[in-house]
């Protein structure tokens, strides 16, 4: 590698407010448990221009004021640099390894020479290396590491390494080749070793009562241990401290410094791209500035972490989105919304409690007292409708779309926001959708596209010999395979929060399934192989699917059936149809003070082409018209590229694709809002009809009941 000359930090715009998300309460009487402490640093990130170099950073380590960071080059060789800590120059260092030398780690072991762990024939090597590059001794060492093991960190001392392996064995190894194991540990478990900023080697260990010690480490002893804060998992990696750390860690939740006894967060990435899980090395070079790599999708980079002024923090405005037991929203979305330095941020308003029904509970109580998050995530346990969406609670989004300069409600698939509406205002919006269907044979079909239910038990009784109905009717239970085909979107009427369980078609069929026997008595596991194989043995008659991209429509005769098949999905009294449930939703507070601003996440977040990006074109169908387009054009690309690269597909013709297109912008209008607690009513009762605890006409009367009065509850 040649030696490189003064190189420039790329700053990217990516903030990162390091606070971590408040209880649910926006006053000072909060009923929400488990809230964590504050993060004390707010941190930029900086890309630093030699990113690109890696695909593995195996090291980064520093001693007095250089910095050594070694690794897998995307070249395939191993090599790396040497800078100052202020990174304004830097020295290019390469390593060759013999043939059958596995490389594993490295490690400073002054201010200018480097060691790098290999290993090779049963044996360990440490190569060392000046500061010219000049391998100046190998020293060799027998029963030490193994190519089987998964981590492995080096730290040099002054007369040679500490060795942590697995978290499960620390050993000493001295430049002359002998080996022993640190003693004293008794029965802790190790959560890593790393230098302080006195430069010493420490250890931190966790005890069975859950207590975190810190001590340190003298050849193959330990000493001077004493506690600092209980943190009772390995932490992913540590640095030396600076200032009033003694040591800086990364664990699971964030980044913290040990301060005397106690660790203090310093950051939990969630203003960054990266996440704690990410950062495989980290460098503290002051008390607000940090060096890590990252690993991320198969590539390894560096990122430099600097404190931000605090006048810019407190310009922010700050966007609450509720969070039950954990959230329906990923951290993702959060993170690279709130990387891009904007006037708002973005932070989890948690609800935590034993059972969901509390956590409900509690926030429906925030929201009548003003207090509750600004976007609300709602999903089929969830219905937004259940939280009074009529009554001006959530605000209709049809009067930020008609305003918005970029996005109108003419992007949108046709007929998909007023799937979405309750009485013609638009409380709720969603992403993506998936349209769920039934998939069948041609041969059963006889020339037939559309069917209602006698003309599918018609089908069925033909040729119901050897064939099972569903996958779920051979593989699982009565009641699952009942509610796999007959869906009980027909007989619910959420507007007028009434229900028609009772009009003698759904106790029909439910007599049909429990006489023919369509389920299985003794349920047992199955696999999409076992699927396959029922399929193309002539074992089961339909597909029961959610179609969430072109990719699984364009695989439905390729793959699952090998023959023809046609997509005629569920029957009705009426005749077949295709439903949109939709899964989850977002919804904003009408009396929010940053409507502006929870919009603007949900617009840029999750009605952006960046949502719906799939390196295969196969990602879940959008909400976004044009997008539809695109994801189909990536896919029959991508079939081009794996016809050339030898798979048995062929790309879709024009008409093939205008078919496609076609049937999902067709049915994506056709959207219904699933409610689990209906569901739930509908299961229970089923169960005890089709166990003959009940009979048909009991079940119904109590699934009339009940849905009944639960929809006048919370539909009215």
């Amino acid at each position: 590698m040649k030696k490189a000359g003064t190189f420039t930090s790329l700053i990217m715009a990516m903030t990162t407010l390091i606070t971590l998300p408040s209880c649910g309460q926006k006053n000072n009487e909060s009923k929400i448990t488990n809230a964590e402490p504050q993060a004390v640093y707010s941190l930029n990130a900086a890309d630093i221009s030699f990113e690109n170099d890696f695909s593995d950073i195996l090291c980064l380590d520093s001693y007095s004021n250089n910095i050594f960071v070694f690794g897998l080059l995307a070249d395939g060789g191993y090599g790396g640099y040497t800078s100052n800590d202020k990174l304004t120059s830097f020295e290019g260092f390469s390593f060759m390894p013999s043939d059958n030398e596995a490389v594993i780690t490295s490690t400073m072991l002054n201010d200018t020479d480097k060691a790098i762990m290999t290993y090779k024939d049963e044996k360990t090597l440490i190569h060392i290396f000046d500061d010219n590059g000049k391998e100046k001794a190998v020293n060799e060492y027998n029963n030490l590491i193994d190519t089987e093991d998964n981590y492995i960190k080096l730290l040099s001392s002054q007369n040679g390494y500490y060795i942590n392996v697995n978290n499960e064995t620390v050993s000493y190894a001295d430049y002359s080749g002998n080996v022993s194991p640190v003693k004293q540990l008794g029965d802790k478990n190790i959560l890593g070793i790393t230098k302080n900023k006195d430069n010493k080697a420490v250890i931190l260990l966790s005890g069975f009562d859950g207590k975190t010690t810190i001590a340190d480490l003298t050849e193959d002893n330990i000493n001077n241990e004493r506690t600092c804060g209980d943190k009772s998992s390995a932490f992913l990696t540590a640095c030396s401290g600076y200032g009033d750390y003694e040591i800086a860690a990364v664990f699971n939740d964030g980044m913290y410094g040990l301060k005397g006894t106690d660790w203090i967060k310093l950051s939990d990435f969630m203003d960054n791209t990266f996440s704690s899980y990410n950062i495989t090395n980290m460098i503290m070079t002051s008390d607000d500035s940090f060096i890590v790599s990252v690993k991320n999708d198969e590539k390894a980079y560096l990122k430099k972490l600097t404190q931000r002024d605090p006048s810019e923090i407190s310009e922010q405005k700050t966007i609450k989105i509720a969070a039950l037991q954990g959230g329906l929203v990923s951290d993702y979305y959060l993170k690279e919304y709130n990387s891009l330095q904007r006037k708002y941020k973005v932070e989890f308003s948690y609800y935590n409690g034993e059972n969901i029904e509390d956590c409900i509970r509690d926030l429906k109580m925030d929201i009548i007292s003003g207090n509750g998050p600004d976007i609300m995530p709602f999903d089929a346990r969830l219905p937004i409708d259940t939280f009074g969406a009529d009554s001006g609670v959530f605000l209709d989004l049809y009067s930020v779309i008609d305003n918005d300069s970029d996005l109108s409600r003419d992007d949108f698939v046709d007929g998909f926001l007023e799937g979405l509406e309750t009485n013609g205002k638009l409380r709720m919006i969603t992403p993506s959708f998936s349209i769920s269907t039934i998939e069948c044979k041609d041969k059963y079909l006889n020339g037939i596209s559309n069917w209602n239910y006698d003309q599918m038990m018609d089908i069925y009784d033909e040729n119901k010999t050897n064939l099972s109905i569903s996958v779920k009717a051979k593989y699982e239970s009565y009641t699952d395979a009942f509610l796999d085909i007959i869906k009980y979107y027909p007989y619910v009427n959420y507007r007028q929060a009434s229900c028609s369980f009772n009009d003698g078609e759904f106790i029909k069929l439910m007599k049909y399934f429990k006489d023919n026997k369509i389920g299985s008595k003794n349920p047992v596991g199955w696999d999409s192989s076992m699927v396959t194989e029922s399929f193309n043995n002539d074992e089961i008659m339909l597909n029961t699917t959610q179609e969430q991209n072109f990719l699984s429509l364009y695989n439905m005769v390729r793959e699952r059936f090998t023959e023809p098949a046609t997509v005629i999905g569920y029957p009705t009294s009426k005749g077949s149809t295709s439903y949109v449930e939709i899964e989850n939703g977002f919804a904003v507070l009408a009396n929010s003070d940053v409507k502006e601003g929870a919009w603007d996440f949900i617009k840029t977040e999750f009605l952006s082409n960046n949502y719906y990006k799939g390196t295969e074109g196969s990602y879940i169908f959008p909400a976004i018209d044009k997008y539809l387009d695109e994801q189909l054009s990536t896919l029959n690309a991508n079939l081009a590229k794996w016809k050339s690269e030898g798979e048995k597909c062929e790309p879709m013709t024009d008409k093939q694709m205008a078919e496609y297109a076609s049937w999902v912008r067709e049915n994506a209008g056709n959207v219904v809002k699933r409610d689990g607690n209906v569901e739930e009513v509908i299961r229970d009762e089923l169960d005890s009809y089709f166990n003959d605890e009940c009979s048909a006409e009991e079940a119904i009367d109590i699934i009339q009941n009940r849905i009944g009065l639960y929809l006048s509850e919370q539909y009215q």
